[in-house]
């Protein structure tokens, strides 16, 4: 999956984490890794569109992500930690 729109990237109420999302993504499609966005974030997002009542919030953000060797890998935390 590239392109988080298709979870509603819009629909992020907080801009904090918006920014990060917006980041990571951004590094993702640079190196055309496929990434999924997973966990409480996901949940949270996908309740949040259907405008159901979120549970307690949880500030972590978690991606699955397919990369290919260790030299992709050291290629995109460069990248991340420079931003």
């Amino acid at each position: 999956m590239r392109k988080l729109e298709r979870t509603g990237n819009k629909d992020i109420e907080n801009q904090e984490i918006k920014e990060v999302i917006k980041s990571v993504e951004e590094a993702f499609n640079y190196f055309e890794i496929d990434f999924y966005l997973i966990g409480a974030r996901a949940r949270d997002l996908w309740l949040q569109k259907h405008s159901i009542k979120l549970p307690t919030a949880t500030r972590g953000i978690d991606f699955a992500v397919l990369i290919s060797d260790v030299k992709e890998f050291d290629e995109l935390d460069k990248y991340l930690v420079g931003k």
